[in-house]
Formats: structure tokens, sequence, C-alpha cells
């Protein structure tokens, strides 16, 4: 137990993962339940975001009860809706992504990954090791697979950042094929084993392609998807897609925040890059979103930054929809303020439900933070126009109580949207005070006019609205 209570931590050396015992796992450590997830066909572009930060298990996301904020504002995810899949990386040999990640994640349907990695001649050593002995290999992968059932997380990626025998070749692919094989029989449709575009499957040697080919294909062949390097040009994502044939959405483009060598070189400029795979229908690996934070620390302006950085890329990636019902968030984003000592602490876990217009041309809905630090909702600019809070995917099969709780009393009216979700009907619904800043409003299943199906929940007034809560449940 660190000084902040329990904490997620790697394994180191491959003694570790093969000693690793789950019945010495504090069921805090184990992530919740993945809710609002819908799986995609393979040939449909997806967005996966790896995140680097810092050698990783920081302070702010390693504990299980967060921790105070001392200096610098920790990096945060608002735009889940905007994601499919979420890699926790560092260089550790096994990565286990911590629970308030898992939480945040899973919480608004995103796949969340762990990290295998060997690099160098010690990883060399290791991959030699594992691969000449084929019940060290079973063992292997019977471990990593329950480390990913235990934890409640969804997957590998596989990062083998050094040779490989030529002999071995054959049981590395082996490797993948049954790790592949093993994890969807303990998980299910949901697990995902993602390969790095390293190794050449010929020759063994370590040479990075920044394409699909036949030098990478039988790594891609053996699990569920690959993760290219960064240093693509746009011929090679032509190679790529012809390449990927009907995968073409299981191949993920490598694109780095800091650059080194991506297309567009990274930062403010990582839509270039987002926008040739997107013409192509390849999907895209973000590498390093805490480049935000790290390159622009300044905490008055994070939130900001944040959104900046999003807005640029939303053009190119899909938004997924909210599917669940009931639902219920105060939009924190894990900030709290302790009157007690008059601090601030940060806990990924207590962050709740995003809205999902954050970003973007039309985007009138910004997080809302309190004098003190902490999160306190969101600010809705609606200027006498309908804003949709939520984007969702839900069947009104009998009648839906929506409650929105304001800061201040204001005005305002809840706007559903029914239908087609590229062309949804507008609906405008009064509701009745329940108490001061509490409204309530009731969406009748036999009172509809067009279709039953649910794609948005919003508000219109013509002043300015901070929501502190919004929940919407069936009627009993």
């Amino acid at each position: 137990m660190d000084k902040c209570g329990d904490a997620t931590t790697p394994l180191d050396t491959l003694e570790e993962l093969l000693q690793w015992d789950h019945t010495t796992v504090p069921s805090v450590l184990c992530g919740k339940p993945l809710v609002s997830w819908v799986p995609k066909k393979n040939d449909s572009p997806q967005t996966l975001v790896c995140h680097d930060m810092k050698g990783g298990y920081l302070q702010h996301d390693r504990f299980v009860d967060g921790c105070a904020v001392e200096e610098a504002t920790p990096f945060y995810v608002a735009h889940w809706w905007y994601m499919d899949v979420f890699v926790y990386f560092s260089h550790h040999l096994v990565t286990l992504p911590p629970v308030g990640w898992i939480n945040a994640a899973h919480q608004h349907g995103v796949l969340v990954l762990g990290t295998f990695i060997t690099e160098w001649e010690a990883g060399a050593k290791i991959c030699s090791e594992i691969l000449s002995d084929p019940e060290k290999t079973r063992a292997c992968i019977s471990q990593l697979t329950l480390i990913a059932k235990v934890h409640n997380f969804d997957g590998w990626l596989i990062n083998i950042e050094n040779v490989i025998e030529y002999d071995h070749l054959t049981a590395l692919q082996g490797f993948l094929s049954e790790l592949t094989k093993s994890m969807r029989s303990a998980l299910g449709e949901r697990s995902r084993v993602v390969w790095y575009d390293s190794v050449i499957a010929t020759s063994g040697r370590l040479k990075w392609q920044d394409e699909l080919n036949a030098l990478n294909r039988p790594w891609f062949d053996c699990c569920d998807a690959i993760f290219l390097n960064y240093t693509w040009t746009e011929a090679s994502l032509r190679q790529t897609a012809a390449e990927a044939a009907d995968r073409k959405g299981s191949v993920f483009v490598g694109v780095d925040c800091f650059g080194r060598g991506t297309f567009g070189d990274g930062g403010w400029n990582c839509c270039e890059a987002f926008g040739v795979c997107r013409k192509l229908d390849l999907s895209v690996a973000l590498f390093a979103p805490g480049w935000v934070c790290e390159t622009l620390p300044t905490n008055e302006l994070l939130s900001d930054n944040i959104q900046r950085f999003w807005a640029k890329l939303c053009p190119f990636v899909e938004c997924r929809p909210l599917t669940v019902m009931p639902f219920s968030t105060n939009f924190s984003i894990g900030f709290t303020a302790e009157a007690e000592c008059g601090s601030l602490r940060f806990n990924l876990s207590d962050q709740q439900i995003q809205p999902h217009s954050l970003s973007g041309e039309e985007s009138r809905i910004a997080l809302r933070f309190a004098a003190d630090g902490s999160s306190a909702g969101v600010r809705i600019s609606s200027g006498g126009k309908p804003v949709r809070i939520f984007r969702t995917s839900i069947e009104v099969d009998k009648d839906i109580d929506i409650v929105i709780e304001t800061w201040e009393p204001v005005d305002f009216q809840l706007v559903v949207w029914l239908g087609d979700t590229d062309a949804p009907d507008e609906s405008i619904i009064s509701g009745q005070s329940v108490v001061p800043l509490i409204r309530s409003f009731r969406l009748s299943s036999k009172e509809l006019l067009t279709s039953s199906h649910l794609v948005g929940i919003g508000l219109v007034a013509v002043d300015e609205v901070n929501v502190n809560k919004l929940t919407a449940s069936y009627c009993c």
C-alpha cells in the first residue's frame, strides 16, 4: 500500500508474471463492468487512444482513492464518446491499467487494454525464454488472460521491440493466436489483442513497416488488430487499405501527438493525419494525448486546451451514442474539494458520464469548475437554440422521466430528438419544478407521434444554464 492507499502496480519481470496470484488482488483494484458498448464491424473505422505519459503510474492515476492535487492539474479524458479503445502504456513488462482508468472508460463504453512489452537485449532474452518453452508459453497466456479477467479490463497491446530468433517465429505466431483465443473465451466478444508494428514475420528483425504488408501480415492474421508505426506516408496507407481489404477497421494507424515523424507533425495538427486515415476508412491510434498536459501545463488553460485539441479531431471521429437506461450524472471530471483541509483532490473513479458535445464548431457546452477547482457540472450556452447534451440510442418502450438540476434559477425546456440518427425529429417538452433548482420532465411513450427511438437529450434556453445533474430513468 502506498501513501495514498491501494494502488495499481505493473509487473517488471517474467518471474513476477508467472508467479502472479489472483487470490491476492484486492477487490478495489478490479474495474467496473463495461456498459453502453456496441461492437463495430471489421470494416468500420475506430479510434484508439494510447496513453503514455511520464512513464505511467503517476500519483494522480495509480491510486484507487485518488490523491491530493499538489502542483499541475492532472491529465484527464473527457471526450470518451469519440474513442473506442483506450490503451494504458508504459515500459514495464506487463502494464496493468489503473482501476480509475478502467472505471472511467467502461462507463462510457470504451474498451481498455493493458500492455505487454519487451525491449532491446533484455526483451530478446525474455522472448527467448518464453518462446523456447511451450509450457512457459502456455503459462504466460494463462496469466495474461487471468490478469485481464480479474482486473476486468478488455485485452492487450503486444509490443515486441526486439529481435526474435528465427527458430521462435512460429512460436510467437502461436503465442499471439492462442492468447487471442484465450482472451475471447474468457471475456467474450469485447476482448481485444492488438499487435504493434515492429518485428518482421519472415526474419525476426526489428524493423517498423509503417504499413500493412507481407512482412507483418502474419501477425495481423493471428490477432484482432494491428497498431501501425507513426512514420507512414499517404502512399503507404493506400497500400495498407488494399492489403487489409475487409479488415480496414482493424488497422490502427499510429499518430504521435509529439510529432516524431508523424504525418502533419502531431500536436495541434494531428487532425491532418486523422483526415488522411479517414479518407481510406482506416482506424486511428492516437499516441500520447497527454501532450496537451505535458507541453501546455498551465492549470487555468488545460480544460480549454483539451477541448481545442479534440475540436480539431471531431470532424474525423465517429461519436458513439449512450445506450443505457437508467443513467445519472453530475458531469464530474474527478476533482473534489476537501473542505476540512482546503485542498483539491483528483480521483479518476469519481469521474461521471460526460456530455457528448464538448468540442466542435457548434459546441455550446463546457465543463464547469468551481472557484476551489472542483468539478461543478456543465455550462450550456443555448442562446435560444436547442443544445444536445447526450447522443443516445434508446428505445422508448415505456415512459421516461428526466430530471435536471441547475446551480441557479433559470428558465429552460427539455429537448429530445427522436427517429433517424442523421435526421431526427426535434421535440420540446415543458417540465415542472419539483423544488427550486430541480425540474422534472416526462417523455411519454404513448404520445410519441413519429419514432420511439430516442437519439438525443438536451435543452433550450435564452440564458446560460449551469447544469449540476441530469438523471434519466424509466417510470415505475
